[in-house]
């Protein structure tokens, strides 16, 4: 039986976009030395959710075209693939964004966030169209944070498409240090304070841990 060694990301909200960058390598080096095959950030982690009170800079371009870089330099050196929260600009529309980036730094593509949260609504722009990606044995969808909660046809599309799993990055403002889960997850790279990823449906061929 083939193994999935899945990380995810709680690190604290970035204080800038800049250090947004350093966090995510820094990250993707953490779960490099646990082995992991696999890390999700959480929701526009790169430059930083807006929206919340928090001071982050207009959208810039050029900037998440270096961070994507910087990230893709880190996920090959790792090797590791990626599901970066992240956002990008399209003519000129602002969307938040899944950067899946495989193992050898290259991008895989990307998951707009299609159901937005009625408070996002003059932030940002609505995706369209759902996709899965196939990285290795393992097929996986994305569902973004509210259309993951308020939409279940988001899973239940990926799963209809051959999806193993459904990765649901979704903002979450840890303290300084992250949540260390009790008991249930290795808390260097399976914790987070709420899921972040659903599990769909059994595959005999693959675990998930």
């Amino acid at each position: 039986m083939n193994t999935i060694r899945i990380a995810l990301a709680n690190i604290r909200y970035p204080a800038t976009p800049e250090e947004s960058v350093t966090l995510a390598g820094q990250a993707i080096a953490e779960a490099a030395v646990e082995r992991a095959d696999f890390i999700c950030f959480p929701e526009c982690f790169v430059p930083g959710y807006r929206g919340i009170g928090k001071p982050v800079p207009p959208a810039d371009p050029g900037f998440l075209e270096r961070a994507w870089s910087a990230i893709q330099a880190a996920a090959a050196k790792a090797p590791i693939t990626v599901v970066l929260g992240t956002e990008r600009v399209v003519n000129e529309a602002l969307f938040a964004t899944a950067l899946v980036i495989n193992r050898d730094g290259t991008i895989a593509g990307f998951q707009d966030k299609v159901q937005l949260d009625p408070s996002e609504e003059g932030t940002y722009s609505p995706g369209s169209g759902r996709r899965v990606f196939q990285i290795g044995a393992l097929t996986f969808g994305v569902a973004i944070c509210h259309e993951g909660w308020r939409y279940p046809e988001t899973v239940r599309w990926a799963v209809r498409h051959g999806a193993q799993i459904v990765f649901h990055p979704h903002f979450h403002e840890a303290e300084p240090g992250g949540y260390v889960p009790a008991s249930f997850a290795h808390p260097r790279t399976h914790s987070m304070r709420r899921q972040s990823c659903a599990v769909p449906r059994k595959i005999p061929a693959i675990s998930q841990r």
